[in-house]
């Protein structure tokens, strides 16, 4: 029956799997966020099952889902897990989301044979170090961010990746992205990144994202010809000196907060005007240069395809 299809039993804090209702066998999508559940269990017989949603519980091991063969989603965010495991011969599954759990660990993940897996998150957790990913070959999304990751590393296996989230670690260079050149998307905000460097082989990468760092110059950025958006707000940028050519980048943030990027002198503007043809949006709020009384109307004067100035778009 079609309305066995889809079941949305979210925020039902019944406690347990099934304790008082049936789960048809031919359930396609089932969503149980936020019940109060402390294991997976009684879903042996939902062969049926391509998208598993078990968010904001209390699981604290993967398990009970061996006959589940057809999953293309498992969702466990923000639960209990310490540990990956028993997800060998989900040889379909596309999405994985342990995000804000309790994991360490990851080395497990090279024993799960995750073939086709898409996109992997593991945002919050305790993960001090990038291992384990050698047999994710088609894996487009890897997110790790806000963990305790210092070093890049160990990601030469993941020809497919095209987004990489590494932000809110304690990362302090850039390197070992060489065999990524298929990367279109990187994030390392909030990390301890002091120079731009590294990045000559990411030849189609459209976002870079290296806000809340230690960058005092744009010296080091390669010529980008396909990237379209870059983030360098709170750093302690002076000046857009060193800045290479980027004739497809629309967006630059280099707004700041006290003590970070110190833009002061308009003629700064010359230099983006050059570089940056196609500029549509930039962010400038909270440098110094921002307190003066025409500030609109100098930006505007120098950046005449500006669609928009900090958070207001150009009338």
């Amino acid at each position: 029956m079609e309305e066995e299809l889809v079941i949305d039993l979210s925020h039902e804090p019944i406690g347990a799997i099934a304790s008082n209702y049936v789960i048809p066998i031919t359930v396609k999508e089932l969503d149980l966020t936020n019940n109060r559940l402390t294991k997976i269990e009684n879903l042996e017989h939902c062969i049926q099952l391509e998208r598993l949603i078990l968010r904001q519980n209390k699981i604290d091991r993967i398990q009970g889902i061996s006959s589940l063969e057809n999953l293309v989603e498992l969702d466990l965010y923000d639960n209990k897990l310490k540990r990956i495991e028993n997800l060998s011969g989900f040889t379909k599954l596309k999405r994985l989301d342990l995000s804000f759990n309790h994991i360490s660990d990851i080395s497990s993940l090279k024993q799960q044979h995750l073939h086709s897996l898409k996109e992997l998150y593991l945002i919050h957790n305790h993960i001090k170090q990038i291992v384990g990913l050698e047999n994710l070959k088609s894996l487009e999304l890897l997110e790790l961010g806000d963990n305790k990751i210092r070093k890049i590393e160990n990601l030469d296996s993941l020809s497919c990746l095209k987004s990489l989230w590494l932000g809110r670690n304690k990362i302090s260079k850039i390197e070992n992205l060489s065999n990524l050149s298929g990367l279109r998307c990187l994030s390392l905000q909030s990390n301890r990144i002091e120079r731009i460097e590294n990045l000559d082989a990411l030849v189609v990468l459209e976002e870079l994202y290296l806000s809340f760092n230690k960058l005092e110059s744009i010296c080091g950025l390669p010529l980008l010809s396909h990237l379209r958006v870059l983030d360098l707000g709170n750093n302690r940028i002076r000046s857009f000196e060193g800045l290479v050519p980027l004739y497809e980048l629309r967006e630059l943030w280099v707004a700041k907060k006290i003590n970070d990027n110190e833009i002061e002198d308009f003629s700064q503007l010359d230099i983006l005007a050059e570089k940056i043809p196609k500029l549509e949006t930039i962010y400038l709020e909270g440098n110094p240069l921002s307190q003066d009384i025409e500030y609109r109307t100098k930006v505007m004067e120098r950046l005449h395809h500006l669609k928009q100035l900090d958070a207001t778009p150009v009338q």
